[in-house]
C-alpha cells in the first residue's frame, strides 16, 4: 500500500496524456532542443492557445533556432471558418498570410483539433488509441514501476523517470543498432568536411553509438490533468554525444483565450483559388488579394 503511489506514476502519466488529446481548452508551451557535444545544433519553440469552441479556434507560433540563432518562424490562426498560415517575411519587413477553407480539410471547423489524429470518427479514433496504449504497456514492461512520486501537495504530484543504458529495453538498443548499420552502409566511400558538425552526427550515427541515460519527469494537477513532462536522452560514440530534450508545458485549462487575426487591416493576405466570398465576412482592401473561381 505505501508503494502504490509510485507504482502508479506511469497510469497516471498515460492516463494524462490520452486527457489531453480530449481536451477543448488550454494554453501549451512546448519546446525541442537536440545538442550535439552538449551544444545546441537545432531548436525548435511552439506556443499554442486552443479554444474549441470559441470563435478563434487557435492561434500558434513557432520558432526555429539553428546554433541558436532564429532561423524561421511562422504562425497560424483557425478562426471564423478559415485557417491563416503566415508566408515568410516580404521585402517591406510586413509577413505574409495564406488563407483556405477550414471545411476543405477537415468538413467543419468543429472537427480540428491540435492533436487530430486524422483518423476519422471518434469511435475509431478510440480504438486505435486502445492499441497504441496496449503496445505501450507491453512495450515498457516492468520499466512502469520506475516512475517515482518525487512531490505531491494540493496542487497535483510530480513523477520522474531515470534509466541508464543497463535498463534501456533490448528492443530499442538493438533497433539503434540496426539503424546504425544502415546509416553505414550508406555513407561507405563517403568523404566528410572536417570539422562540419552535420557530417560529425552522421559519422557518430554510422559508428554504433550506445544510449547513455534517458529521463522523464511528468507534472500533472489535482485533476490529473497534464501541467509539464520533460523528456531528454543521450547516446554516445566515437568520442561524441547527442542528446534530444523535449518540454511540454500546458496551462489555462478552460481559460485560454486564443488572440485574433484582424485580417481586414492585415497586408500581404493571399486567398486559396476556390475561397468564396460569401464564406466569411471579409472586406476588401488595396492590401488584400481575393481569387474566385470563375462560377
Amino acid at each position: 500500500l505505501a508503494n502504490n503511489g509510485n507504482a502508479s506514476g506511469y497510469t497516471v502519466y498515460k492516463n494524462a496524456l490520452k486527457d489531453l488529446l480530449r481536451q477543448e481548452n488550454y494554453t501549451m508551451n512546448a519546446s525541442a532542443r537536440f545538442l550535439y557535444d552538449d551544444k545546441e545544433f537545432d531548436a525548435l519553440e511552439t506556443t499554442v492557445l486552443y479554444d474549441q469552441n470559441g470563435d478563434v479556434i487557435i492561434n500558434r507560433s513557432d520558432k526555429n533556432k539553428y546554433f541558436g540563432e532564429e532561423e524561421h518562424s511562422s504562425d497560424e490562426y483557425v478562426q471564423d471558418g478559415l485557417m491563416i498560415y503566415s508566408t515568410g517575411t516580404r521585402e517591406n519587413g510586413e509577413k505574409g498570410y495564406y488563407v483556405r477553407s477550414i471545411k476543405d480539410r477537415y468538413g467543419d471547423d468543429k472537427n480540428f483539433s491540435v492533436f487530430n489524429l486524422g483518423i476519422g470518427k471518434q469511435e475509431t479514433e478510440d480504438k486505435v488509441i486502445n492499441f497504441a496504449e496496449a503496445l505501450a504497456d507491453t512495450f515498457v514492461g516492468d520499466l512502469k514501476n520506475n516512475f517515482v512520486m518525487t512531490e505531491a501537495d494540493d496542487n497535483g504530484n510530480t513523477y520522474e523517470m531515470t534509466l541508464e543504458a543497463f535498463q534501456v529495453p533490448a528492443l530499442v538498443t538493438s533497433g539503434m543498432d540496426m539503424m546504425s548499420a544502415m546509416i553505414k552502409e550508406q555513407l561507405e566511400d563517403t568523404e566528410f568536411a572536417s570539422g562540419d558538425p552535420e557530417e560529425g552526427m552522421m559519422q557518430m550515427l554510422a559508428d554504433n553509438p550506445k544510449i547513455k541515460n534517458a529521463k522523464c519527469l511528468v507534472k500533472v494537477d489535482s485533476e490529473g490533468r497534464l501541467t509539464k513532462n520533460l523528456l531528454s536522452g543521450t547516446i554516445e560514440g566515437g568520442g561524441h554525444t547527442m542528446t534530444l530534450e523535449i518540454e511540454l508545458n500546458m496551462s489555462d485549462y478552460g481559460t485560454t483565450q486564443p488572440q485574433r487575426l484582424d485580417l481586414e487591416n492585415t497586408p500581404n493576405v493571399e486567398y486559396e483559388k476556390n475561397y468564396k466570398k460569401n464564406s466569411v465576412n471579409v472586406k476588401d482592401t488595396e492590401n488584400v488579394e481575393i481569387v474566385y473561381d470563375e462560377d
